[in-house]
């Protein structure tokens, strides 16, 4: 029977998973003609529906990393994971956090060229320094997850593999596109772990 409880994070863990790639997708498509450099210039300084995606998509990761917190530390007693899943969660916050940097560049358009740039490259090299470590604390959770005993749930298991492969992919910053496809299934799978009340416990 599905828990009530967890009913909420397992719908948004499955709406994240259509919106994600969404977001992501839709930047590599925009990037025809033009380079890398002119597509991130063009986001950062400007302000629209996308980044509002990018918050929501933010603020729903936050909550689903909060809720697994939750069913690592009460349901399988998973201190270490449940710890890493609150920095995730604090890692995807600041990440999120970036997009001031399009409003303080937006809502100031008397700042002169060289302010600008500067503010452009900073929110470049901030933005790629929480992706590492974003992907370092996916990977430390998704290693925690799969050490534990075999009597933890099998879709937790099947989540940190595919969460260690996201986190690898988005270390490497040139092949963290593909992220945009595999998290997704992450994310269905988290969604089942919710759905089935979080502590669904593998029969062997």
């Amino acid at each position: 029977m599905m828990n009530r409880e967890f009913l909420i994070p397992g719908i948004v863990a499955l709406v994240l998973a259509a919106l994600f790639p969404l977001y992501w997708l839709s930047g590599l498509f925009s990037m025809t003609g033009a380079s890398m450099l002119e597509v991130y210039k063009a986001d950062v300084t400007s302000l629209t529906a996308m980044d509002m995606l990018f918050v929501l998509i933010g603020v729903m990761e936050i909550y689903l990393y909060l809720r697994l917190r939750q069913v690592l530390q009460d349901q399988l007693q998973g201190a270490f994971a449940a710890g890493m899943a609150l920095a995730l969660a604090v890692g995807v916050g600041l990440f999120t956090a970036t997009v001031l940097f399009d409003v303080a560049i937006v809502l100031a358009p008397g700042m002169t060229e060289g302010t600008r740039s500067s503010l452009i490259l900073t929110a470049g090299v901030v933005s790629i320094g929480l992706t590492v470590l974003v992907g370092l604390i996916g990977l430390v959770l998704a290693i925690a997850l799969l050490v534990r005993p075999n009597e933890g749930a099998i879709l937790l298991k099947l989540f940190a593999v595919i969460l260690m492969i996201c986190s690898l992919l988005s270390i490497t910053i040139i092949l963290s596109p593909l992220v945009a496809v595999l998290y997704p299934l992450a994310l269905v799978l988290l969604a089942g772990l919710f759905l089935r009340g979080g502590g669904e416990v593998e029969v062997v």
